[in-house]
C-alpha cells in the first residue's frame, strides 16, 4: 500500500521540487541580492522593480 504524499510548509508535496516561474524570480533576486552584498540601493531597487512588473504581468 502506498503512503500519501507530506505537505511541507512551503505547500509542495515531498519529490515535487518544480518551482513555479514566480518561485524562480523570487529565488534568483534573492540570490543575486546575496552575491551582490555591495550592489547600490538604485540597482536593487530596479531588480525589484523587474520582478514585481514580471509578477504583475502573470
Amino acid at each position: 500500500m502506498e503512503k500519501p504524499p507530506i505537505e511541507l510548509a512551503d505547500g509542495m508535496k515531498a519529490g515535487d521540487r518544480t518551482l513555479s516561474i514566480p518561485q524562480m524570480l523570487v529565488l534568483m533576486a534573492r540570490v543575486w541580492a546575496a552575491t551582490h552584498p555591495d550592489a547600490p540601493v538604485e540597482v536593487r531597487q530596479d531588480l525589484a522593480a523587474m520582478v514585481a512588473t514580471e509578477l504583475a504581468g502573470r
